[in-house]
């Protein structure tokens, strides 16, 4: 008789766990993040823009993105291809983020103290970057600016 009880227990708990509409996931997300905007403009017609060396750039994606991703994936190199030290913030994202699909800023400058030394820079955002859920960038980014004397 005991027996019976405890089979009759657990097929009413696994019963119950089955329920539908007990649990709701929110929808696989495999797009990949795409870059929406860098501001200030770095010359989208190909040519060179000038900025002050304490310059802030702000790079928008699509959506959150992996912070982890953004230190290897967000380059400055100068015309010798040395990757200059940046200081990246990125925005806190809400645990409880009801749309994972929202503009993501990014705001990056150098580390010095003193900013870029003058000369001319190329910004890379390679495919290393990836989302919250581990999308790829599809596709690196390059461009060029100017760092004034």
């Amino acid at each position: 008789m005991k027996r019976l009880f405890c089979a009759a227990a657990v097929l009413v708990g696994a019963a119950a766990c089955l329920s539908p509409g007990s649990t709701q996931y929110l929808p696989l997300d495999n797009v990949p993040p795409q870059l929406v905007s860098i501001t200030p403009d770095l010359g989208s017609d190909g040519g060179f823009q000038q900025f002050p060396p304490t310059q802030i750039f702000e790079i928008t994606f699509s959506e959150p993105m992996d912070t982890g991703s953004l230190r290897p994936g967000i380059v400055v190199r100068n015309v010798a291809r040395e990757e200059q030290l940046l200081e990246v913030h990125a925005p806190d994202i809400p645990p409880s983020l009801s749309d994972p699909d929202f503009a993501f800023p990014v705001r990056i400058s150098s580390y010095a103290d003193a900013g870029f030394a003058p000369g001319a820079y190329q910004l890379i955002l390679r495919t290393l970057l990836i989302d919250q859920q581990g999308n790829q960038l599809p596709s690196e980014f390059r461009a060029a600016f100017l760092i004034a004397n």
